[in-house]
């Protein structure tokens, strides 16, 4: 009975590797359908497709949950960094302007760090689990950016065409959102072409690092393009090759200098300087409420009243994060959530290094692709706080560790 809800379990927690694509998609359900400031095919996913998914998510999670509960000592290594990452967006959610919303995000970040978990906690009992979350993650990965770089291709719909200025977006809520996953999926990806142990995870692997690579390129994304840079250079330094860093360095200068020229013609110019009143206005919110910050996602409550004069007026992208994780965390929730989110790293971190030092080689390169590719999100995240990022943040904290000890 035991072994069978651990496989069932198992399934569920290899199922939430696939639903990023139409995650960051959910926010279009509490959208206005007839919204003139979006082009009407933006609902390329049927509200239909939507709702099922809802429906097949909430029994995956359900799932987890009732596993968890069967729990015993010790804990999985992220539970309670976890549960400190929960309570970052808690209790400031509760003192905060709006106090529903916010713990509603805390709870949703509580669900995904419990499945986070069960990969941890299962992930002996099932020994299939981890190829199972992977080829979950690839292979989806793989479709979502190959319905992206065909939809961009044949300039279809053609209002979201026009809306994103001919940049790749998909099934994603914007063209940085897919940019970010493409990252995150290009080097997990990589890891896999170099150190899988079967030819048909290989095979998987390069083709999703193909796809995922192309739909990074055709999403034009400046951030998302610095994002690759930064994961390409942590998993080349962290792999010590022969040869130095400097031919990574000149090839990063060089990178920087053709993305600015090239990627700089799909952009809006009056966005050029969007970022900067964006980030004055998150600064100025944490200047007004340091402890415990405006609480999650109500950043938008307060923007009104504090932006700059050369600020994009309310109701804007900008009005409803400062575009920057860093100043998205101060500003919503002050020291106290920043602080106790800056644990959770930690506390990862000092995991993750422990699970490298103890890595077989093959095993190790397979947790520094993942580790670039979280390192490379963070990068992305400098310039947008992506919807995703947060349950891209605990799945693949969890892969990393487990890549490290598993035979994948």
């Amino acid at each position: 009975m035991f072994e069978r809800h651990a496989r069932l379990a198992a399934v569920a927690i290899a199922a939430t590797f696939a639903f990023f694509p139409l995650y960051s998609s959910l926010g279009l359900l509490y959208t206005d359908p007839h919204n003139s400031a979006l082009p009407p095919s933006v609902w390329l996913v049927p509200r239909t497709i939507d709702w099922l998914f809802v429906v097949v998510a909430g029994a995956s999670f359900l799932i987890i949950l009732a596993a968890a509960t069967r729990w015993r000592r010790p804990l999985p290594e992220l539970f309670w960094p976890g549960c400190a990452g929960t309570c970052a967006f808690a209790v400031p959610a509760i003192f905060g302007f709006e106090p529903a919303g916010g713990l509603t995000y805390a709870f949703g970040f509580f669900v995904w760090m419990i499945g986070a978990n069960a990969l941890l906690e299962l992930r002996r009992r099932v020994v299939w689990l981890t190829d199972a979350c992977a080829a979950s993650f690839l292979a989806s990965g793989a479709l979502a950016c190959l319905l992206a770089v065909v939809l961009v291709a044949l300039r279809r719909p053609a209002d979201v065409y026009a809306f994103h200025h001919g940049r790749a977006v998909g099934t994603f809520l914007n063209t940085n959102e897919l940019a970010g996953y493409a990252v995150v999926l290009c080097a997990t990806a990589a890891g896999f072409v170099l150190a899988a142990r079967t030819h048909a995870m290989r095979a998987l692997a390069l083709g999703a690092f193909v796809c995922g690579f192309v739909a990074l390129v055709l999403t034009f994304s400046r951030s998302g393009f610095i994002g690759a840079v930064v994961a390409t250079l942590v998993f080349l330094v962290a792999l010590r090759p022969r040869w130095n860093v400097a031919l990574p360095s000149a090839a990063l200068v060089i990178a920087l200098l053709a993305g600015a020229v090239v990627f700089d013609a799909h952009h809006n110019p009056s966005e050029n300087l969007s970022r900067l009143p964006a980030w004055a206005a998150g600064w100025r919110t944490f200047e007004l409420f340091p402890l415990s910050g405006v609480g999650a996602i109500a950043y938008y409550r307060t923007y009104p009243f504090i932006r700059p004069p050369d600020g994009p007026p309310p109701g804007t992208p900008i009005s409803f994060d400062p575009h920057d994780i860093f100043l998205t965390l101060l500003s919503e929730l002050g020291v106290l959530g920043t602080g106790l989110f800056a644990y959770m790293w930690w506390r990862w971190a000092v995991l993750y290094r422990a699970a490298l030092i103890r890595a077989a080689p093959r095993n190790r390169t397979l947790a520094l692709a993942i580790g670039a590719g979280l390192a490379g999100l963070w990068a992305v995240s400098v310039f947008n706080t992506l919807s995703i990022v947060f349950a891209l943040w605990t799945n693949f904290m969890a892969l990393a560790l487990v890549t490290a000890e598993d035979d994948a």
